[in-house]
């Protein structure tokens, strides 16, 4: 069998590797080493599965650099290969109470389905996602899952885990049994009376969003058309600043930043690029170049502009940044340049041309 196995079908190695796992010997160990980056790459049950049929001091040291992804399945593999082996690595402890944790945790969810008491709505999901960038699937603890609606499979992941094999974050994908995890907890969620609901703290997030042409969309197709207009052009300043509010807004602040620093890179007379980049890296704790981005275009007060066309509320929120950071910082006084640039914006007249860039005059633009 071990020498057909590339030429099984999926059905025939799941059986495969439940004789392996039950036969055991020496070939089995052999298997297992020789196939380790794949099945701890793809299949981590399986690979656990024939590790434990044959443990081996070569499996153990096989496993040890794999601890960093904190995975229940490779945990219970690492500390029953330790017991067995009589061996306590320097991570043994730390693995254990993880182990001791987890049992812990399914014990009370086994408990409570079979107990009368209503399942409350979980604060996050632990659910198995595929790394896009490794193709490593874990399990990971995410704040929130927003979706298409009930009878869509779109998802998107409403927060930003690194994945603990390659360390990247982001670009995580679904496996089925995440979907069926969250179709259920949708489900769940809906007979609670918590759909949709305003104002409640919610692990499926069922929003919808108005695009600039006024139609109305969930998250994740506006999402993905936002990814597909910045990939297509990546000077496309509008919808890289759409794509970091919109990041922000499902808990991916590291996005969120790289998205607005970009649409700054390419339009920094944009109040609302210049405002949404300033307070994203305000709340990174990068102070200071926010106040340094706030600072830059203030010599240029004439030609500022914004995306909404409400020019009088932009200008305000931006006029207000550069004193909070300045509290923030300790410094006395923010740019001298702040309040000039307040000053000119007042002294333009009715029948000037609008200081947005239109070509209109003030009094039939953002005056009114």
């Amino acid at each position: 069998m071990l020498a057909q196995w590339d030429a099984l079908d999926a059905s025939r190695r799941i059986d495969g590797a439940a004789v392996l796992a039950t036969t055991g010997g020496p070939a089995v160990a052999e298997f297992a080493l020789a196939r380790a980056d794949e099945l701890l790459r793809d299949d981590l049950e399986r690979w656990c599965s024939l590790a434990l049929a044959e443990p081996d001091p070569r499996l153990l040291e096989r496993l040890r650099p794999e601890m960093r992804r904190r995975q229940p399945l490779l945990d219970e593999t690492f500390y029953c290969l330790c017991l067995v082996l009589s061996v306590e690595p320097t991570e043994l402890e730390e693995v254990r109470s993880r182990v001791i944790k987890e049992r812990q945790r399914r014990i009370a969810r086994t408990e409570l389905l079979a107990s009368d008491t209503p399942l409350r709505n979980p604060k996050r999901l632990y659910l198995p996602l595929r790394c896009r960038p490794c193709a490593a699937v874990n399990r990971y603890d995410v704040r929130a899952v927003t979706v298409g609606g009930l009878t869509t499979d779109d998802m998107l992941i409403a927060d930003e885990p690194s994945c603990p094999s390659c360390g990247k974050s982001g670009n995580l994908d679904f496996e089925p049994e995440a979907r069926m995890t969250v179709a259920a907890q949708m489900l769940a969620q809906r007979a609670s009376g918590d759909w949709q609901r305003a104002g409640t703290a919610q692990v499926i997030i069922a929003e919808r969003v108005r695009q600039p042409d006024g139609k109305v969309q969930t998250i994740p197709p506006y999402y993905a058309s936002l990814e597909q207009k910045v990939a297509r052009n990546i000077q496309d300043w509008r919808s890289w600043l759409r794509l970091g509010k919109l990041q922000y807004h499902i808990y991916r602040p590291a996005a969120a930043l790289t998205s607005l620093r970009k649409a700054y890179a390419i339009n920094p007379l944009c109040l609302e690029v210049v405002v949404g980049f300033a307070q994203e890296l305000s709340e990174a704790g990068h102070q200071t170049e926010a106040f340094d981005v706030l600072d830059g275009p203030q010599a240029h007060s004439r030609r500022w502009h914004t995306l909404s066309g409400n020019m009088a509320e932009a200008r305000g929120e931006f006029i207000g940044l550069p004193d909070s950071l300045s509290r923030q910082l300790g410094v006395a006084q923010a740019s001298s340049q702040t309040a000039a640039a307040h000053a000119d914006l007042t002294k333009v007249g009715r029948n000037d041309l609008c200081p947005c860039g239109s070509g209109r005059k003030f009094k039939k633009c953002c005056m009114s």
